[in-house]
């Protein structure tokens, strides 16, 4: 070990943190439980409106995405089904081969 790292590993070891817990630690989280215990529904989502209008934004916007791609999906199977059906009608050998 060179001397720079033998400083910071002396400095390390002879750290030691002394925190001392604010004076009204326990009677503030009282306060403040009590406080939201007498906070009504309405008063709580007014609150948190932005949340809740971000939230439903972005159920809209999944739920639209999702019924697109399946839109997608039923579209191309009809057109599909409508093209073999087209297809067997000009030519039943196609049905055939189909088949197989």
């Amino acid at each position: 070990m060179n001397s720079s790292e033998t400083k910071l590993s002396e400095a390390l070891q002879a750290w030691r943190v002394e925190a001392r817990p604010a004076a009204n630690f326990r009677p503030d989280v009282w306060a403040r439980i009590r406080r939201a215990e007498r906070e009504s529904w309405t008063a709580y989502v007014r609150g948190r409106l932005a949340g809740w209008a971000v939230g439903a934004a972005m159920a809209v916007a999944v739920a639209g995405l999702a019924g697109n791609a399946m839109a997608r999906a039923k579209l191309e199977a009809e057109r599909e089904r409508m093209v073999v059906s087209y297809l067997t009608e000009l030519d039943p050998r196609v049905l055939a081969k189909l088949d197989h």
